[in-house]
């Protein structure tokens, strides 16, 4: 049901935003912020941009993937749900065909399909062009612009490429190091901040959501932002993804006669 996933990324982030989580911010924005997130109400027109309407604004959520887009759709979300969905056949199956007995324990794996941090730029601008158009055509209240992106996908890494002019064969003792990150971290990805800073002036602030936390970015300042970050991240696709499921059967007691 339309809604639902965006409620429950907004609820998420309404639980879990911290002080840390603001890039970028004086604490008038900071204000500013809060006041039109914590007034935000779902649109009663569902099918309609934007998700949430605030008391001065609105915030429109939409997710990205660092994998393949068909015309059917992310080949990862496809591939995932086929795989859930199998383990609810096989685990239904058991029970029908042993009522009686006690079911072993499932384990499920998971490859991901491919991955890379090409689909996942494609992803980001295509959905970013998508929301800003109908962002154009909306005749509501436009004062605070939010876009709340959610990435779940989680296979993609980051390291600072701070050796990229250094000369080879020296060695740098330990004056640096550079950061290494086991997720995708929007802040630190100066190609993307450029390209949606160029949307300062429709959007105020950015909701990335992703499995390690949230990062919320003031879009005016992103040049400030990225003043921290002389080199660029060297941004690829984590090899050999795969998830694991563990289904462990509750035991089941027949009723006395």
């Amino acid at each position: 049901m339309r809604g639902e996933k965006e409620k429950k990324c907004l609820d998420f982030v309404k639980a879990n935003i911290k002080s840390e989580n603001y890039y970028a911010f004086t604490q008038d924005d900071i204000d500013e912020f809060k006041g039109c997130f914590n007034s935000a109400v779902s649109n009663p027109n569902s099918n309609e941009f934007p998700d949430f309407i605030c008391d001065n604004g609105f915030i429109e959520h939409f997710q990205i993937t660092s994998g393949k887009i068909t015309r059917k759709g992310s080949e990862h979300i496809k591939e995932l749900s086929q795989y859930k969905n199998q383990i609810k056949k096989d685990i239904n199956q058991e029970i029908t065909d042993n009522p009686n007995e006690i079911i072993e324990p499932y384990h499920y794996v998971f490859h991901y399909p491919k991955h890379s941090y090409e689909y996942l730029k494609k992803s980001i601008e295509e959905n970013w062009e998508k929301h800003i158009e109908s962002l154009d055509n909306y005749t509501g209240n436009k004062n605070i612009g939010i876009f709340m992106i959610e990435y779940q996908d989680s296979t993609i890494e980051m390291i600072e490429n701070i050796f990229v002019d250094w000369k080879e064969g020296l060695s740098c003792g330990n004056l640096r190091r550079p950061q290494e990150l086991d997720y995708y971290s929007l802040c630190r990805d100066k190609e993307i901040l450029e390209f949606i800073y160029k949307y300062k002036n429709k959007i105020n602030y950015v909701i990335y959501v992703f499995s390690k936390g949230l990062e919320i970015i003031k879009l005016n300042n992103i040049l400030e932002i990225n003043k921290l970050f002389p080199w660029n991240f060297h941004i690829v696709a984590l090899h050999n993804t795969i998830r694991v499921d563990h289904y462990i059967p509750l035991p089941r007691f027949q009723e006395d006669n």
